[in-house]
């Protein structure tokens, strides 16, 4: 398990979530194996997370980014003392810097101010529909509020920054902030596939929270499961790899599947039903073992016949595979099981005692449902694993996911993934656009790692023929 691409760009970590002592122990959380250290974000920060990245981590080179992007197209008139005021918490803790914005006609001058006012720690752009962004290379957090001219935060002057900038700063009559937390970037320093994936004791919550999906192969992100499968996605909810995927016939989860596989011609990615939950043992002795006892997946029983370990359950329940499609493997003391077929049900079998209710009373199932990671305790009578989508590139490139301003994860089953970083991670080559100076910009930078790609390709090809040649002329004489 582990998600892989030579670069990879997670959403935005929320590390503000994991408190307490050593929330992250040594272990938790690998990058191509290796571990990435105890963090605690009671004591630590975000830029002591990229230095234990890279300290501990062999071959890949971790850094910030962070970018906020308005919800809707702004006029740039700020007037009458209305001001953008935008706040940069910066990564290592060592204070905020607030920059103010006022007295603009356009959304050009705008741009102009906060590059020059911000010292350029700030980049300020407008994407292809002319929504501004606001980025920065170090990981510090950027929040923007609508202030009057005596710097308070009102409903009027919100209600103005918000129609001038587009950001999402008033609601309901109310000034809000609107914000963007720090994404980890992983570069390859060797051009290696990367790996970020949870260790023996560690949870897909803690992936999560650092803004990273745990999947199987490279260029494969696999979404947590969701309840709202038979809601409809609204238009423009979904984009993958530059291609906004249509809403069309998508109130069902079989919908979603078929919306995106429509468009795999444009991304370059195929999707499938996915269910993934985690079964933790370490509160279950197993006493004599289990044999004659059962459960049942997806309809289907699996008797136990003398499993005494957690090796002996999984290959029970893997010896059924191809009746319940459902895998299970080891992780420290927890099985993970696994579908690509949809949600897992696990419930009472037709003959046999209820193992969960008698032999392994005491196990607990975890799984990533709706963007958080929820336990259950089981008992006889089962329960049910969600499912989401899993996405795999037909090429094994990295997969941009970006989710629309209505769109959530607990709504869609998925987190944003490498989605910004100036259209590097993931855009598809096809849905460039040239028609704005950030447009041809990103064009620039896409067709450059397709350069690259294409480069790494032809230096593969040309060290098989000059083995083929080699072996060829050895052949001959």
């Amino acid at each position: 398990m582990g998600s892989q691409s030579v670069d990879v760009l997670g959403s935005e970590s929320n590390i503000a979530t994991l408190t307490g002592a050593l929330a992250l122990r040594d272990g938790d959380v690998l990058i191509n194996g290796q571990s990435i250290g105890a963090f605690d974000s009671a004591t630590d920060n975000f830029q002591d997370l990229i230095n234990a990245i890279n300290d501990k981590v062999l071959g890949v080179e971790a850094s910030g980014f962070t970018s906020l992007e308005a919800a809707t197209v702004g006029d740039g008139v700020l007037e009458n003392g209305n001001t953008l005021r935008i706040t940069v918490i910066s990564a290592d803790g060592s204070g905020n810097n607030v920059y103010n914005i006022t007295d603009t006609k356009s959304m050009t001058e705008i741009i102009d101010k906060i590059e020059t006012v911000t010292g350029g720690t700030i980049n300020a752009s407008t994407d292809n529909n002319g929504q501004l962004i606001l980025t920065n290379s170090s990981g510090a957090t950027i929040q923007t509020d609508g202030v009057d001219a005596t710097g308070s935060v009102t409903a009027g002057a919100s209600l103005i920054v918000e129609q001038a900038t587009g950001f999402d700063v008033e609601s309901g009559g109310a000034g809000q902030a609107d914000s963007a937390q720090g994404q980890i970037v992983l570069v390859s320093q060797h051009g290696d596939p990367i790996s970020v994936s949870r260790g023996s004791t560690g949870t897909l919550a803690d992936l999560n929270a650092l803004g990273f999906r745990e999947s199987t192969a490279a260029g494969v992100i696999e979404g947590g499961g969701f309840s709202g499968a038979a809601t409809s996605w609204g238009v423009g909810d979904v984009t993958i790899n530059g291609v906004v995927i249509d809403n069309t016939d998508t109130d069902s989860l079989k919908g979603k599947v078929d919306a995106i596989n429509k468009a795999s011609a444009e991304t370059g990615v195929v999707a499938t039903a996915f269910a993934s939950a985690t079964v933790d043992l370490s509160g279950v002795t197993i006493t004599g073992g289990l044999d004659g006892e059962a459960i049942a997946i997806n309809g289907v029983d699996v008797t136990f016949v003398g499993a005494t370990t957690a090796d002996d359950i999984i290959d029970d329940i893997n010896g059924g595979t191809d009746s319940h499609g459902v895998t299970a493997s080891l992780l420290g003391s927890r099985i993970v099981l696994e579908s690509n077929q949809g949600a897992i049900s696990l419930g009472t079998p037709s003959t046999g005692t209820d193992a969960f209710g008698s032999a392994l009373v005491g196990a607990s199932l975890v799984e990533f449902i709706d963007g958080a990671s929820a336990t259950t305790t089981l008992a006889a009578g089962g329960t049910l694993v969600e499912s989401g989508i899993k996405l795999s590139s037909t090429n094994g490139n990295p997969i941009s996911i970006s989710l629309g301003a209505n769109a959530t994860t607990a709504s869609h089953g998925l987190i944003e993934a490498n989605s910004t970083g100036e259209g590097r991670y993931g855009t598809a080559i096809r849905s460039i656009s040239v028609g704005t100076a950030n447009g041809a910009q990103k064009s620039i930078d896409v067709i450059d790692r397709a350069l690259e790609e294409i480069n790494a390709v032809r230096s593969d090809m040309g060290a098989v023929t000059n083995r083929l040649e080699f072996t060829m002329s050895n052949l001959m004489n």
